[in-house]
């Protein structure tokens, strides 16, 4: 259900912002000195807003879908805009909720900044503050959780990722920068998802349909309110509020073309059985920084549904035209600095090519390569504990681990005979001769590892352990 919301919006968003799927399975590092949250003392990037003295009407397409088209595309107008995404999942009684924040601003040289807050149920954050050009830019990922350190990373975006990223952008700002190098947003949409997700074509949105007005208009015929009332289950309130609840036929048709199209983002068994699918668009007036008053997107909410699982997301635009963030002092002085040196690092080998890791990424979710890796860990876990749980080991173990416990780091490729006490080792090589911690996917092949510690509690030996995606143990 999730995967497919990505499809519709919320992927293009994150992939635009650099936020990465894989982010959200990287553990975060336990054993971190606990301090206080950041502090934010950097200077701030901030555009101004010009108040017009008179900023006119603009009465704007009539149609549903030129309204929601128009309101879509004057969002971006002005180079900058700020989106609040919040989440809730509910499944076999457990609630899960998340909340995202995304900026977008635009300098006087047509560079992208973009920031990205995402804090999860448990309070810890995660923020992305990215500095995009045509030519190549960089990352700096912050991150922090209660009671562990904050920390940050420094990454440089590769030129050729960068290019899709920008160029995806600044096609959604039609008056900043020059025109004559615009690309048609949904072609730059098409290239971009082509290039990070697999499985999607890059024709998929012809150059003569790359416009969202394009679209609606080769549409026009079924853009009337009884077509859409029929067809989507359309109906407006007096406020101005469009909503859309879609059949069951209109859901099953939208899967199909998922699956045909974008099968990555449909893998999810609940996908298949969702029998509710709901969106609510708000709209408001804004004005702009060129002195007109438009009218834009307020809010996207929708709904999903299916048999014991539903979700909500909710997208809030809001300081339209003008914008600000601020970077935390201890990342502020790296991320500035980056500005004059990224370029000379572009060649670098550790210029990441997001694009191609994020497509890999999903390739291999998709060909089921994590699934065995899952299982491997978890065989190794079970080995371990099998040893552990032998009546005639536990006090031989008990008196080698106090009064402290022992663990033992695997990296790809080791053996289970890494303990260090002499007849658990044997032991393992003795029942487990073939059994090895070797890591399949290519994603985390060179950067995965395991600790697992055998730790005394009441008379017995428990095995704990964590999975690494960084080797940062």
């Amino acid at each position: 259900m999730k995967r497919l919301l990505g499809m519709v919006l919320v992927i293009v968003l994150l992939t635009a912002m650099v936020g990465c799927g894989k982010d959200d399975k990287k553990p975060e590092n336990e054993t971190a000195t606990p301090t206080s949250a950041p502090t934010e003392t950097a200077t701030p990037t901030e555009k101004p807003t010009d108040t017009p003295d008179d900023p006119g009407e603009n009465e704007g397409p009539q149609t549903v879908l030129g309204r929601i088209a128009a309101a879509a595309m004057n969002v971006f107008t002005d180079g900058n805009c700020r989106m609040d995404i919040s989440e809730t999942q509910r499944s076999e009684g457990e609630t899960y909720e998340s909340r995202d924040q995304m900026r977008m601003m635009t300098e006087e040289d047509g560079a992208k900044q973009l920031y990205r807050e995402t804090k999860d149920s448990d309070d810890s954050t995660l923020w992305h503050y990215a500095y995009l050009t045509k030519e190549g830019g960089y990352l700096v990922q912050t991150w922090y959780e209660p009671g562990l350190k904050f920390e940050y990373d420094t990454h440089i975006v590769s030129g050729e990722d960068a290019q899709y990223m920008w160029t995806f952008l600044d096609s959604l700002s039609p008056d900043i920068g020059v025109k004559a190098e615009k690309a048609a947003p949904l072609v730059a949409l098409n290239a971009l998802m082509a290039k990070g997700y697999p499985g999607i074509r890059a024709d998929l949105v012809p150059e003569s349909k790359g416009t969202l007005e394009q679209v609606v208009a080769s549409l026009s015929a079924f853009d009337t309110e009884a077509a859409l009332k029929a067809a989507v289950g359309w109906s407006r309130d007096e406020d101005g509020t469009d909503h859309f609840k879609l059949p069951q036929e209109a859901i099953q048709r939208l899967l199909a073309a998922a699956k045909q199209e974008m099968s990555v983002f449909v893998t999810n068994p609940s996908d298949s059985a969702m029998n509710k699918v709901e969106l609510d668009i708000t709209y408001q007036r804004v004005n702009g920084l060129n002195g007109i008053d438009r009218e834009c997107l307020k809010t996207l909410t929708l709904r999903f549904a299916a048999p014991g699982a539903s979700a909500e997301y909710k997208i809030e635009f809001s300081n339209i035209g003008t914008t600000t963030f601020t970077v935390p002092k201890q990342a502020g002085e790296e991320y500035e600095k980056l500005k004059s040196t990224y370029k000379k690092r572009l060649g670098d080998a550790d210029a990441s090519n997001w694009l191609a890791e994020n497509k890999l990424y999903y390739e291999e979710l998709l060909s089921g390569v994590f699934a065995e890796d899952d299982q491997m860990v978890r065989d190794v876990l079970n080995a371990y504990a099998a040893i552990a749980m032998k009546e005639e080991n536990k006090d031989k173990i008990i008196d080698k681990l106090t009064p402290q416990d022992t663990s033992v780091v695997l990296m790809n490729g080791d053996s289970l005979d890494k303990t260090g006490i002499d007849f658990i080792d044997e032991q393992l090589r003795e029942l487990y001769p073939d059994l090895k911690f070797d890591v399949k996917s290519k994603t985390y092949r060179d950067t995965m590892s395991l600790k697992v510690w055998f730790i005394p509690e009441n008379g017995k030996v428990e095995v704990y352990y964590k999975v690494y995606y960084d080797n940062d143990y």
